[in-house]
């Protein structure tokens, strides 16, 4: 044979080797370990943590550079090296998650909070439909992590629950318990009446100062009543998962904005199309000068572990992981192939076929399928972003951010009055304003509010609510 074509078949061979060469990665205090291939993207993820510890970080004296260092939850892409990772955790300063009841408006509400001293910031944490403010407490993993990773940035967390929560009746009659969203001005809703209440309230024991910044953050419902909320009782900025809101509404948007939302929302008020528009209003905000960001995050693989975050041994999880492998609901790399809600159907159907699944309580299976939701990236709260969004959050603090600005000269480009249902009335001139908040709606007597835009982009909402 040719000696220049076994020459070459020689060094197609080894290369193909050298491209099948594994290399080990080692994770202590989190899973992922295993062996891969040089430029295989790899998942990294702590342990379970207990209620006094928070994450700190991943560390390593490889060639290894992660997508976030300081989230549970991270990716590198492998060198052609043996790897060894630790990850950091740290222990909570002490604080008391307090329970109490604090009159509201009309109502008391069942409110929880853990206040430091001189703290950062001070966020509400709102519930999406049918939830409560116990939603935000220990045995809602996802949840608490995030309220976990505030309270270690020395971020104040107050939660309350709607007033429909309250009442548990559908005061408006749309068919759902939840928060009333209604426009930024603060009598437009009685949520936002109930939230200024506890401020006052807390204000004035002494427990914040009235200069402490404010944020929201909230899921689904709670995300959608955040922002509006934020505007309405002047805070600094509000965070919003899975609910995009209207790229129409960045016009009258004068805060710092964050949507995270989840790349496979099945919300019917959501979805793609929901993710497209938040991606679409934050493009909007940040044209205008207003900070503002929105973040789609995908799947995570299944690892054998998984289930330790839902109160699951470790060989119990591994069992639940085989039996969902053996029953092909994963992929070779561990990702779902559908969604949680088959998964249970599926379970449902055939129990015998997921004996570890079907021996776990109640609690404990709830939690389970909520996991598989929040690794294929539906419509749950996550927290493997906490910590971008707590960064985020300070971020705002470190500048201006909002184009909500005493600016001298700003030339007004209009003026328009609205009804407390968001739908236009009319565009009036500086001299008609006045007048024009005296005039009825033509949907229905109801309070007016005017939304004036400036040549630089800033927006001022001021209304006349309670007509």
């Amino acid at each position: 044979m040719n000696i220049r074509i076994v020459t070459i078949i020689i060094l197609f061979a080894c290369s193909f080797v050298n491209a099948q060469e594994l290399y080990k990665l080692n994770v202590i205090d989190g899973w992922g370990g295993s062996m891969y291939r040089a430029g295989d993207t790899v998942h990294m993820f702590s342990r379970a943590l207990d209620t006094r510890e928070v994450f700190g970080e991943w560390r390593t004296t490889s060639n290894v550079v992660f997508a976030r260092s300081s989230e549970w939850h991270t990716t590198f892409v492998m060198p052609s090296e043996n790897v060894s990772i630790r990850a950091y955790l740290d222990t909570l300063p002490p604080y008391e998650l307090k329970e109490e009841q604090i009159k509201g408006a009309e109502l008391s509400k069942r409110v929880y909070h853990a206040l430091p001293q001189s703290p950062r910031g001070v966020v509400f944490l709102y519930h999406g439909t049918g939830g409560s403010a116990r939603g935000w407490l220990p045995g809602s993993v996802e949840n608490f992590t995030f309220v976990k990773d505030l309270i270690a940035a020395n971020l104040g967390v107050i939660i309350t629950e709607s007033e429909e929560t309250t009442a548990q009746k559908d005061l408006n009659d749309d068919g759902f318990i939840r928060w009333d969203v209604a426009p930024p001005l603060p009598d437009a809703s009685i949520d936002y009446r109930n939230l200024r209440a506890i401020l006052d309230t807390l204000i004035n024991r002494g427990s914040i100062t009235a200069s402490v910044p404010l944020f929201g953050v909230g899921m689904s419902n709670g995300g959608a009543f955040a922002i509006p909320c934020a505007m309405a009782l002047g805070m600094k900025a509000a965070v919003s998962y899975c609910a995009s809101g209207r790229a129409s509404n960045a016009s009258i948007i004068n805060i710092p904005c964050l949507w995270m939302m989840a790349g496979n929302d099945d919300n019917e008020n959501v979805g793609l199309a929901g993710n497209l528009e938040a991606i679409e209003l934050a493009r909007r905000l940040s044209e205008r000068g207003v900070k503002a960001d929105a973040v789609i995050r995908q799947p995570h693989p299944i690892y054998p572990e998984i289930f330790t975050r839902a109160g699951a041994s470790e060989s119990v999880s591994r069992a639940i992981v085989s039996n969902l492998r053996d029953r092909g609901h994963l992929d070779e790399r561990g990702f779902m192939r559908t969604t949680s809600d088959t998964i249970a159907a599926a379970v449902m159907a055939d129990p015998s076929s997921y004996p570890a699944l079907v021996t776990q309580n109640e609690l404990t299976s709830n939690a389970i399928v909520n996991t598989l939701a929040v690794a294929y990236a539906e419509h749950k709260f996550s927290s493997d972003l906490s910590k971008q969004t707590i960064t985020w959050l300070l971020s705002v603090l470190d500048g201006a951010t909002s184009v909500e600005q005493n600016v001298t000269h700003d030339t007004v480009i209009s003026r328009d009055i609205y009804d407390l249902q968001g739908r236009h009335i009319m565009r009036c001139s500086d001299s008609e304003t006045h007048d024009a908040l005296s005039i009825p709606s033509p949907f229905s007597n109801a309070p007016l509010y005017v939304v004036t835009r400036y040549a630089s982009g800033r927006v001022s909402t001021v209304g006349a609510v309670g007509r």
